[in-house]
């Protein structure tokens, strides 16, 4: 999907999604296969199973709900980011204007730099 004016929401089972020039807000419901984001002029909001995610260039807010496995990967969020929950893989989070933070981690790194605001993550055992 790309160059889209007003809202969107992406409901999909399996197979990879791309959005690229996005003026309005995205939520994403995805089961299974990669999500790429990038130039968002508004807020993200993504609930995954698996799968890597990308995220870059989102002049709102970024929230991932439960991602049970595969890498997320951010840059350049000009507010908040908000992991709610992750199963397994990296977390690797770069320019953060707002906040960073990871409520629940079960395994995999997580890497932050240059983030504006507080940075919360979980304690490791």
């Amino acid at each position: 999907v790309r160059n889209v004016r007003g809202n969107l929401t992406i409901h999909d089972d399996s197979g990879s999604i791309e959005v690229d020039s996005l003026v309005g807000n995205l939520e994403i419901e995805d089961d299974s296969g990669d999500i790429l984001v990038k130039n968002v002029n508004g807020s993200v909001l993504i609930e995954d199973d698996s799968g890597s995610i990308t995220v870059a260039r989102v002049e709102g807010s970024l929230r991932i709900r439960n991602d049970d496995s595969g890498s997320i990967t951010v840059q350049n969020v000009r507010h908040d980011v908000t992991v709610d929950d992750d199963g397994s893989g990296e977390i690797e989070v770069a320019d953060i204007g707002g906040n960073f933070t990871v409520g629940h981690k079960s395994s995999g790194h997580i890497d932050y730099s240059r983030v504006a605001g507080r940075v919360k993550i979980p304690e490791r055992d």
